[in-house]
């Protein structure tokens, strides 16, 4: 089957991660691994769009960005994605427009009912690759709330996370390898890709195909970010161990003086509360927001670490 040759260029990191209640999203995949998808399906769409007539309906703006692209760009089709293009054309049974719109459900931080992709390539008056890219860097089927990196004690940074939360869903985990082995198989270098890196891309028209299924698979099934949930979690204070039970104590108006301020702050678990004294009412963590302060009987104020267990 023909293939898709091209250079992926990875702009400067720019995106932002869709969060709830302060909890902290964390990617499952790296952040270059969705760059790299919407990239990808941008570059795809851009070629439909240069070999491909879509202009009855398009908004003007959209109309105006395909004109540029095709003026600058028709001539040397062949030079930007390699000698078996119009054999991938002709095979693909997918339209420029319809890509754009599976485009849409990436931008993790997109404002309900905007089309935020599409309104980046009429900003641009042409398809501004890098910028997709990044809107498509954090999918809230991408990650799952938890610590922030600071707090926790298996912060993996810019790979891959190893474990999946326990309470997530399995089918989701799997959708998301997937999706890797994919991206892998087109960009065998994406491990080591970084801002300002140019990497080569071959894309095999069955792999994409499938790709493309499992992209909508995770937008239609999974498309909502794996919220914070207590029990996926180990809590750990030097001195204190590893507990399992958290509680979450709220309305403290006049803490103790080694508690740098007044609002909410975590114990290790509820009979720390009882033993120190404190008088305040508790609630379990989920749903709450993360504080660094936590407050523990021997009155210290130690710092507390989580990761996934």
């Amino acid at each position: 089957m023909p293939k898709l040759e091209f250079k992926v260029k990875f702009a400067s990191r720019a995106d932002s991660t869709p969060t709830h209640d302060g909890w902290t999203y964390h990617h499952v995949l790296p952040w270059r691994y969705y760059y790299l998808m919407g990239y990808i399906i941008a570059n795809v769409a851009r070629m439909k769009f240069l070999m491909n007539d879509y202009g009855v309906g398009l908004n003007p703006l959209l109309a105006s960005a395909v004109s540029q692209e095709r003026k600058t760009n028709s001539g040397i089709v062949e030079k930007l994605y390699g000698p078996e293009v119009s054999d991938f054309n002709r095979n693909l049974n997918e339209s420029g427009p319809k890509l754009l719109r599976t485009l849409l459900p990436l931008h993790g931080c997109r404002n309900e009912g905007s089309d935020s992709i599409v309104d980046e390539i009429k900003k641009a008056g042409q398809f501004d690759l890098g910028a997709i890219g990044n809107l498509c860097g954090a999918p809230k089927f991408g990650g799952f709330l938890g610590m922030a990196p600071e707090h926790r004690s298996d912060d993996l940074g810019d790979r891959a996370e190893r474990l999946r939360p326990p309470g997530a869903n399995q089918a989701w985990w799997a959708e998301l390898s997937m999706l890797r082995t994919y991206l892998q198989s087109f960009c065998r270098t994406i491990g080591d890709a970084g801002a300002g890196h140019e990497i080569p891309a071959k894309i095999d028209y069955d792999d994409f195909t499938q790709f493309l299924e499992v992209v909508r698979r995770l937008s239609a099934s999974h498309n909502q970010v794996y919220g914070m949930n207590c029990a996926d979690w180990y809590i750990h204070v030097p001195g204190h161990g590893s507990r399992r039970n958290w509680a979450y104590v709220e309305g403290v108006k006049a803490p103790p003086r080694h508690i740098s301020k007044a609002g909410a702050i975590f114990a290790v678990r509820p009979e720390d509360v009882i033993q120190s004294g404190l008088k305040v009412s508790y609630k379990e963590v989920e749903k709450c927001r993360l504080d660094d302060k936590l407050f523990s009987p021997d009155g210290n104020n130690k710092k507390a670490f989580a990761w996934l267990n």
